[in-house]
């Protein structure tokens, strides 16, 4: 059974007791038989309060700032560097007392470890500015989330890890900009893996491991340009984000299909972001200029390479290791990361890019006639306007790249709404039917 249709069920056993339609044995062995649908310390009542926690800790601490801020002027520096510690203190204290006495408080756990981190770095900024000490912002991002990085593991806290994933990424960002080594990223992210990995083990449909995914999943879509604009090396950066992507797309679509879109948060992004990617890469400018490799450059970009590589060979196994379970749109969309390497190297080779962005195109325009069928033949509405969807925006962009006059481009959007219209009504049509 469904799991928000064994949710439902269990809200309704309380009053099935007291209106004597179960007695309490028999709604005992329905919740034995069924499971726990939340898992550990994620049930909504304790969810609602941890969120609530969250927003009053970030609230209190900017809080605490702002008041600080509005007499800033007219104090001394000692008052000031007395002032800047208090947050800190403040949120070192009552971390302490969350551990020692509401440890099993997810709420407690989340708000005080938001207060700290938003402390640590409220302090840093305040006693920068006291003294005039010299730095920019990725030094500040830097120094910020590796003494924050602690709070994750200590409190077990959900907030805290995905505030040092938007740190480092931001760290990246602003180093890039700077023209400074942003290889350090990978030390970064890897301190942060273990708390991922646990999460991800021990309660992967929890809404802590369902947050932590969406927060990592954005960040890695986020951070990729940064790492990946090097000289020496173009057109990486097409090879990286398809088998991330792919890799997203296919760890998701192999885990439980029948929870809500919103818990599998890889399968998501990744079929958004693939979708994206593919539609760039039938045109030929994207394949531009690949074959322009300097080899002198090489050496500094083999983080990158190893990256590429390592991608790659997830996105492999994954494909052997489901492939005979796969649905044709689960290999349809896992083949664009292989496909996208292929592309690379015969724009290496040849020194051209139509061949490439010819290839995307009838790849793009197949899925998408692919998909429509599929759904059309299986009555879902999800796979069939998923399709279509992809149609009209291939359709789209070439109808842009052709000198065409608005009317036609009018004629055009107008028929591609009522053919939306007219499948979905299809489809509500034989349902009712077979109803």
């Amino acid at each position: 059974m469904h799991k928000l249709m064994v949710q439902w069920l269990y809200g309704q056993l309380p009053e099935l007791v007291r209106g004597g339609v179960l007695d309490e044995a028999a709604a005992s062995r329905i919740r034995a038989h069924y499971g726990d649908v939340f898992g550990r310390a994620s049930k909504p009542g304790a969810w609602l309060l941890a969120v609530f926690g969250v927003i009053g800790g970030a609230l209190i601490a900017l809080g605490i700032i702002l008041l600080f801020a509005h007499n800033w002027d007219e104090l001394s520096r000692p008052v000031r560097a007395v002032v800047s510690f208090l947050p800190l203190l403040a949120g070192q204290a009552l971390t302490a007392w969350t551990l020692a006495r509401r440890k099993d408080s997810l709420a407690f756990r989340e708000g005080a470890g938001t207060f700290l981190t938003l402390a640590i770095g409220a302090c840093i900024a305040l006693i920068a500015q006291t003294y005039q000490i010299p730095g920019n912002l990725a030094n500040f991002l830097f120094t910020w989330t590796i003494l924050a990085l602690p709070i994750a593991y200590l409190l077990q806290a959900t907030v805290p890890a995905m505030l040092y994933m938007a740190g480092i990424t931001a760290w990246a960002i602003t180093e890039r900009v700077d023209r400074g080594n942003v290889h350090f990223y990978w030390l970064l992210l890897v301190l942060i893996l273990p708390y991922l990995w646990s999460a991800f083990r021990h309660r992967p449909q929890s809404p802590s491991s369902v947050w932590l995914a969406w927060g990592a999943s954005i960040c890695a879509c986020i951070v990729i340009p940064p790492l990946m604009i090097v000289n020496g090396l173009p057109g990486m950066g097409l090879l990286a984000y398809s088998a991330m992507l792919g890799a997203f797309f296919l760890s998701g679509a192999t885990l439980d299909q029948d929870a809500a879109r919103w818990k599998l948060p890889f399968a998501v992004v990744g079929v958004v972001g693939t979708v994206i990617v593919m539609l760039v890469m039938t045109y030929t400018n994207a394949w531009e200029e690949i074959w322009c490799i300097s080899d002198g450059d090489l050496w500094d970009v083999w983080p990158n390479i190893v990256l590429v590589v390592a991608l790659y060979i997830c996105v492999v196994l994954l494909l052997i290791r489901h492939f005979v379970d796969m649905s044709f749109a689960v290999r349809a969309f896992g083949a664009c990361a292989p496909l996208a390497l292929a592309g690379y190297l015969v724009a290496l080779a040849s020194h051209t890019s139509e061949f490439s962005a010819y290839t995307f195109n009838a790849y793009m325009l197949a899925l998408a006639i692919g998909l429509m069928v599929q759904g059309a033949r299986t009555d879902r509405l999800a796979v069939l306007n998923g399709g279509m969807g992809i149609f009209a925006l291939w359709i789209t962009a070439r109808f842009f790249d052709a000198d065409l006059s608005f009317l036609w481009r009018g004629i055009l959007f107008i028929v591609l709404g009522a053919a939306f219209l007219a499948a979905n009504m299809v489809i509500l049509s034989r349902r009712r039917r077979a109803s």
